[in-house]
């Protein structure tokens, strides 16, 4: 009976407990409302939890894997009828954005676009897209089959699979939002929220900020890596020497132990003293075995100072002694008391 309202997880416990009891009568609940079909269509139940994010892949070089989606039907008296949609393509690789506005989106516009893009840009190996009836019409399937581009579809009612492209229509929302407000027009919005997005003004003023410098560090070189842990408070956060095997990437080196660290982590430091000793002995020029050894150049004789007139010895006056009398106050006391 505490059930029959189908109140939720929440007050059938409370309804509960002000009747019975017995072992468990929580769980026993949560798995009753769980599996309550009118509970559930209700929305008692509570959401599942989110499984783990799966990262996507970097791709190896630009233009390589790509994503497609629709921003719009765009709404607004600035906004012209035949530039109400914005199909947006974004590369994984680069960040690089292309928009491009259209009246309608068919597959065949849709078709169109690529088209254009992929004339400027080539083909790409992997095109991600959303469940939009354009993109998974049969026109569309074909098209990317015959360029020999493989077609990724999202779940369904999941933007986070797509969420390169998804993020970045809130971008450029918000900026062709911000412009319009200061009086451009539609076109002029999007030309400038496009253009301080592909400057990367965010490079740009971390640089700066943080002052960068290239990376001096070189293969062979000695560093120190610094950790991020270290195992007590006497300890250091700094490795020992350790030596650059290869470098991985523009700042990322692997170190003879075969740990990859940044750069920003690295300190270049001189060569252990052993290592070094070996490596001045080893660059030496050694002797020719065939040959004789070079004569030994002749020992340089000492310089003699010129003879001189003996110096005669200084008698050493003594100092004088100062006259000490006995203290005045002192003449009605005994202060001797050597018999």
């Amino acid at each position: 009976m505490a059930h029959e309202g189908h109140l939720g997880i929440v007050k059938v416990k409370q309804r509960c407990r002000d009747l019975v009891w017995w072992p468990g009568i929580n769980h026993d609940i949560e798995a009753l409302v769980r599996d309550c079909a009118a509970c559930l269509l209700s929305g008692k139940t509570g959401q599942s939890a989110p499984p783990p994010l799966q990262p996507l892949a970097w791709p190896s070089r630009p233009w390589e894997h790509i994503q497609l989606d629709i921003c719009g039907e765009i709404h607004g008296h600035a906004v012209p009828h035949h530039q109400r949609f914005l199909v947006v393509v974004y590369d994984l690789h680069s960040k690089w954005p292309e928009v491009v506005p259209v009246g309608t989106v068919t597959a065949q516009a849709i078709v169109d676009i690529l088209d254009s893009l992929f004339t400027r840009w080539g083909l790409p190996l992997t095109l991600t897209t959303d469940n939009g009836p354009q993109l998974i019409s049969a026109e569309f399937s074909s098209y990317l089959s015959n360029k020999g581009i493989k077609h990724i579809r999202t779940a369904y009612y999941n933007p986070q699979a797509n969420g390169g492209v998804e993020r970045f229509n809130q971008t450029l929302k918000n900026g062709i939002r911000a412009h319009l407000v200061q009086g451009c027009t539609f076109q002029t919005a999007l030309n400038q929220t496009l253009m301080h997005y592909r400057a990367r003004a965010m490079k740009q003023r971390f640089d700066k900020a943080h002052r960068v410098k290239k990376s001096i560090i070189q293969v062979s070189d000695w560093v120190r890596a610094r950790r991020p842990q270290r195992c007590n408070k006497m300890a250091s956060f700094w490795s020992e020497p350790l030596q650059v095997s290869r470098q991985l990437g523009p700042a990322t080196f692997m170190l003879s132990n075969g740990s990859r660290w940044h750069a920003s982590r690295l300190r270049k430091v001189p060569a252990p003293q052993g290592i070094r000793m070996h490596t001045e002995q080893t660059c030496r020029p050694e002797t020719p075995p065939d040959g004789p050894p070079p004569p030994l150049p002749p020992e340089p004789q000492p310089l003699r100072a010129p003879q001189g007139p003996e110096p005669q010895a200084v008698a050493v006056e003594e100092r004088p002694m100062r006259a000490r009398t006995r203290p005045a106050h002192l003449g009605d006391y005994l202060t001797s008391f050597h018999s």
